[in-house]
């Protein structure tokens, strides 16, 4: 690309000064005849006037040498002068001499006669040739101006080379990068180090090429967690339910009150396995559209009662308080949601708050509405999130507690399905969590009004 770049910009400005340099060559030798001619027309104007005066001050030409000097100079012209009767009068070199003596008009650049102002008879004629010198000095003029010009666009050429090379690779240079960047994703590279553009165009290119390699390191590491993570939930209980079956074919388990509570056990890993299957189920259908949402006006404080009401046996056993607070929400504040799917929602909430609090702790579920939403916000001060794990809490599978224990803390759908029923009713979720273990943690819904 960058040669491609290069060979395209020196063509450009080869053509450009190319160009350029034909047409002062053209036009500038033109020109300067068109000054020259415009400079000596101004100054002829006057010229017959002069010759007048002087023959009408003296009565003849004696004395006019001086004038014909002083005409030649400011014209830079040969000037000669006959008079009346053909002769010679006076002439400022021996070539326009023997053109005003043999009144040779043809060899001549002007002829101009002279009259007597008073009676306006003809007194004489003045003859004007451009002098061979003065052709020849305008002819180096010309030559030492069109060498200026070729140094100059040659000067040009040379810096328009050296700024090519810089501008393409200054272009090409991030260009490449981003193509191996790009070309190393599908590898497994998703940490893009390409240097910053001056440019605005491709240096947005950067940025957001370097921020998809970012985001698709973040899906990857989470689906290589989330197959981590199925693999270890499916494979514990269907370790147990084989060793169980393992020993009831072999015998090991032989009298009926063991072999009942084998069964009972292999019963609840099944409802454990057939729950999580179903979650899962349930989390990529509301993410896809797939379930449709079955929407009800409803009264806010009912519905987080009805949640509050389901945590609260769970609660009591391990003595940890509920209670719901309220924020510009009477009795008449409704909302319009799916109840069964949202309210589950709100107890997963409360459920997974549960799981992680201290025994003899609060919960608190705060319910506040703005002019554009309304927030539910779910309280406690347990052992918190710690903040690198708050992009992923509401991923599936995934706990911030690296030794996991489905028994004391499920199988982690709780939190996913929070997120695909927000998302589903239009809003939003987060965590607001300082990770240390008693200060308070903060999940919030959001959700649209109206």
């Amino acid at each position: 690309m960058r040669n491609r770049l290069f060979v395209s910009f020196i063509a450009i400005v080869v053509t450009t000064v190319v160009a350029l340099l034909i047409a002062i060559q053209t036009n500038i030798g033109a020109t300067f005849d068109d000054f020259r001619g415009a400079h000596i027309g101004a100054h002829l104007q006057h010229v017959p006037q002069e010759l007048s005066a002087h023959y009408q001050t003296v009565g003849s030409w004696d004395g006019i040498g001086p004038v014909l000097e002083h005409i030649s100079t400011t014209l830079n012209m040969e000037v000669g002068l006959v008079d009346v009767d053909d002769n010679l009068v006076a002439a400022t070199s021996l070539e326009i001499s023997d053109i005003a003596f043999n009144l040779d008009v043809e060899r001549a650049d002007l002829a101009v006669e002279i009259k007597d102002p008073a009676s306006s008879a003809v007194v004489g004629t003045a003859f004007f040739r451009s002098s061979p010198l003065i052709k020849q000095r305008d002819q180096l003029f010309l030559q030492q101006l069109y060498r200026v010009a070729l140094w100059v666009g040659l000067s040009v050429l040379g810096l328009a080379v050296l700024l090519s090379y810089w501008l393409s690779n200054t272009i090409s240079k991030p260009l490449n990068q981003l193509s191996q960047a790009a070309a190393n994703i599908p590898k497994g590279h998703y940490d893009i180090a390409v240097d910053r553009s001056s440019d605005p165009e491709i240096d947005s290119l950067v940025v957001a090429l370097t921020h998809m390699g970012a985001e698709i390191g973040k899906l990857e590491k989470m689906r290589r967690n989330l197959v981590t993570n199925i693999s270890h939930d499916l494979r514990t209980p269907l370790t147990v339910v084989n060793g169980y079956l393992e020993g009831l074919r072999n015998g090991a388990i032989a009298d009926r009150r063991t072999a009942e509570k084998v069964f009972e056990i292999m019963h609840t890993e099944i409802q454990y396995l057939t729950t999580l299957v179903e979650s899962l189920n349930e989390v990529a259908a509301l993410d896809s559209g797939e379930i449709p949402l079955n929407y009800a006006v409803v009264s806010v404080r009912s519905l987080v009662r009805q949640a509050v009401d389901r945590i609260r046996p769970n609660a009591d056993l391990h003595s940890i308080r509920v209670h719901d607070k309220y924020t510009h929400i009477d009795q008449d504040t409704f909302i319009k949601v799916d109840p069964v799917k949202f309210g589950q929602a709100l107890f997963n909430l409360l459920d997974n708050a549960l799981h992680y609090s201290p025994p003899d702790g609060r919960l608190c579920i705060a319910v506040t509405a703005t002019e554009s939403e309304l927030c539910f916000a779910v309280k406690d001060r347990g052992d918190g999130v710690l903040p690198e794990h708050q992009p992923f809490i509401f991923e599936r599978f995934y706990r911030a507690d690296p030794n996991r224990n489905r028994k004391q803390h499920g199988y982690g759908m709780g939190l996913s399905i929070v997120r695909s029923v927000v998302h589903a009713h239009g809003g939003r979720v987060w965590v607001d969590s300082s990770g240390v273990p008693g200060e308070e943690t903060v999940f919030t819904i959001a959700l649209p009004i109206g």
